[in-house]
């Protein structure tokens, strides 16, 4: 199973929403689109965007390479390190992973998501496709929206130009553990079903690991067969000093 990581959200300031995960990548994406609607769960993180801007919002790691059955204690360990600074809703970590729901419960859940089909399968016309547009546009201007894309954008600018650390950047073990799995698989999907991501997760990784070996040997040893990229031998001592 691959480790996970324990992260904050902040302005630059001692205050932050602290959090832990196992694929980050999901997880920021989540808190992105949440707090672009204005729905996120704290409302104290959430009113903080709101007035510094979605912009604004710095990603750390605090830790990473975390086993997934430690995350919840060392997300707690952050929680109390930052006691009274926290964005966080609750002072306590908390997850239902694992946990099971009893039957008639989970039959109660999936009959209160079950809402009407109504128009299911029905695209709009143009003069309701329009209509939607233009609201959203109008919402955006007014500063009721937030377009995600904008401030995605621009938090991936500073981190091409230097200016914040790389939060998707996977420590050495993490690129060498998904490398050894894929030489042996030869499939990104098996790979992924193995170490517990998504396939996504993995090419990242793979684009990482290339991108770290040509920064030093350049383009020969990134060969792409038909089966996948060869794993070379050397990769593991390169990232290994690198990563």
């Amino acid at each position: 199973m691959s480790p996970g990581v324990v992260y904050a959200l902040h302005f630059g300031g001692p205050k932050r929403y602290i959090g832990s995960t196992g694929r980050l990548n999901n997880r920021i994406n989540g808190h992105w689109s949440l707090l672009a609607k204005g729905k996120h769960h704290s409302v104290a993180l959430q009113r903080a965007v709101n007035k510094y801007g979605l912009d604004s919002l710095l990603i750390e790691i605090l830790m990473d390479n975390v086993p997934l059955g430690n995350l919840l204690v060392e997300e707690q360990r952050f929680l109390d390190q930052h006691k009274g600074h926290t964005y966080n809703c609750s002072p306590t970590a908390s997850s239902r992973r694992g946990c099971k729901e009893r039957p008639e419960t989970k039959a109660k859940r999936i009959a209160s998501l079950m809402g009407n089909s109504y128009r299911k399968g029905i695209p709009h016309d143009d003069t309701s496709r329009t209509k939607i547009s233009a609201g959203v546009k109008l919402a955006i201007a007014e500063g009721r929206r937030i377009y995600t894309g904008d401030a995605i954008r621009k938090f991936n600018a500073k981190v091409m130009a230097g200016e914040v650390p790389n939060p998707w950047r996977r420590s050495s073990a993490q690129i060498i553990e998904v490398l050894t799995h894929l030489a042996q698989t030869k499939s990104m999907p098996l790979t992924g079903k193995h170490l517990g991501m998504d396939q996504e997760n993995v090419r990242s990784i793979v684009r990482q690991a290339v991108s770290i070996l040509e920064e030093i040997t350049g383009p020969s040893l990134r060969v792409k067969g038909r089966h996948g990229y060869f794993i070379h031998p050397d990769w593991f001592d390169y990232i290994r000093e690198v990563a």
